[in-house]
């Protein structure tokens, strides 16, 4: 099999393409229902499909790229998950087949080929989870883009500034998907003090071509004279780093145990036979700290899942390779890529199945219990974000983190008028208030008692 993939042949990947989409399939059986992130998605997206602004009317703190997607997704495909799921996979397979392209292209090792590119379609099935469509997939898209931009740099030590410019746009441009990918700006600066030694005006130019998607964000809000809007609903939640686990790392270290396995054999292996060039010893000690750096950017995410991973699938790609082919006996070379493919996805198919006990995917998924509720426009007063798997999301508050201050305090005037607006543009048909907060928010708007009635933890709205 190694011999197979060690051709530099592109028609090659599409074994790997056909590998993907038999893993995908099974996945997306094995996930019959949308995941958090996946119901939260398309509640953002549904709701800008509805005509309302990101931040200012949206009340999320979804970064800008991301919501975008997510409501492409929804004119697209509408809820159909089968679809999104769809797309994810071509896009790890386009993700794997870049992975292979630049490190041939770089010279990453002796013998061009395509090895990186299949372990890449293993590693990013090491949970089912992974075809969810979700943030993390694309983000990780323009980080490779940007790991092949800093491999050239070290390579040719070019004085090419429009290299370093595309470099800073493809870092920039992933943090408006996953803002906590910010850390890898840090970690390309540092390799490239290291290996090129940049002059002043260069760390200047990356760092502003970094910053450059952020500066038109900026631009646009405050255009639309909604620049506060931006600060306190995308910026301000994304740098607090309070991070939500729906996997508890227990769970991830367990589904990950057979990879973590193989990158320690690849440590033990550089260090006793280290038969490299210069700048393959660079590019090694490049995809290190790109590893350490992905699990710091998975330690502060805000959002954690097993799929949060995939920001360090390339790198750990690329070192598995690396100890596969340096291996001198192809025949326990190929058998430990057979352990490492039928291991991995073995782990992966008895988690989602819940037959290993340490894994818990439990946390992924909304809560299903007690919905009544079906093709209503709601109005969710609480962070159960499953009642919207059957419904459409009313008002403007998606994210009750952000939103829970404006109706425990609805006398200040800002909140008076916040809600004036999401109850005047995008009327709820259906208000869940299990800890009865909106009699507060009556008093100050009076006209909104006589709208609505109550029985339960629910109010609705009175025809005519």
């Amino acid at each position: 099999m190694i011999r197979f993939f060690s051709i530099n042949d592109p028609y090659r990947l599409l074994i790997v393409l056909a590998f993907m989409i038999l893993m995908g399939t099974i996945a997306h059986r094995h996930l019959p229902e949308a995941t958090f992130a996946e119901t939260k998605g398309t509640v953002v997206g549904e709701m800008m499909s509805d005509g309302l602004l990101l931040y200012e009317e949206i009340r999320d703190s979804t970064p800008p790229l991301t919501a975008i997607i997510h409501r492409a997704a929804v004119g697209l495909f509408d809820r159909d998950l089968a679809m999104r799921r769809s797309v994810i996979v071509l896009l790890l397979f386009l993700q794997a087949a870049l992975l292979g392209f630049l490190l041939n292209s770089n010279r990453a090792f002796d013998q061009p080929g395509y090895l990186s590119s299949f372990i890449y379609a293993v590693l990013v099935f090491f949970s089912f989870d992974s075809v969810t469509y979700t943030r993390e997939v694309w983000a990780s898209l323009f980080l490779l883009l940007a790991m092949d931009r800093l491999l050239r740099q070290i390579q040719f030590r070019s004085q090419n500034e429009s290299n370093l410019t595309i470099l800073g746009l493809f870092t920039g441009i992933s943090t408006l998907f996953v803002f906590t990918y910010s850390v890898f700006y840090i970690a390309i600066l540092i390799v490239l003090v290291i290996n090129s030694r940049p002059q002043l005006r260069q760390i200047l130019l990356f760092t502003t071509s970094f910053l450059f998607p952020h500066i038109v964000l900026i631009c646009v809000y405050y255009l639309f004279d909604s620049g506060a809007a931006l600060q306190s609903s995308f910026y301000a939640p994304n740098f607090e780093f309070n991070t939500r686990s729906f996997m508890e790392a227990g769970s991830i270290l367990m589904l990950a145990a057979v990879p973590i396995i193989y990158l320690l054999l690849a440590f033990a292996m550089a260090l006793r036979n280290s038969r490299m060039t210069k700048y393959q010893s660079q590019i090694f000690q490049i995809m290190i700290f790109w590893l350490l750096f992905g699990i710091t950017e998975i330690w502060i995410a805000r959002q954690r899942t097993a799929q949060s991973l995939i920001v360090c699938a390339a790198p750990a790609a690329y070192l598995i390779t690396f100890y596969l082919i340096k291996i001198q006996r192809k025949r326990i070379a190929n058998f430990m890529l057979l352990v490492l493919t039928g291991a991995t996805i073995t782990t992966g198919g008895l988690g989602i199945s819940g037959k290993i006990k340490s894994i818990d995917y439990s946390f992924n998924f909304p809560v299903t219990e007690n919905n009544e509720h079906t093709g209503k426009k709601i109005l969710v007063l609480s962070d159960r974000i499953d009642y919207y798997n059957k419904n459409h999301a009313a008002g403007f508050f998606p994210e009750w983190n952000l939103c829970e201050p404006i109706f425990r305090e609805p006398g200040y005037y800002e909140h008076v008028e916040i809600l004036y607006q999401a109850f005047k543009k995008n009327p709820p048909e259906v208000i869940i208030d299990p800890e009865n907060l909106m009699p507060g928010v009556f008093y100050y708007l009076p006209e909104l008692s006589t709208a609505y009635r109550k029985s339960g933890d629910s109010y609705f709205k009175i025809s005519g």
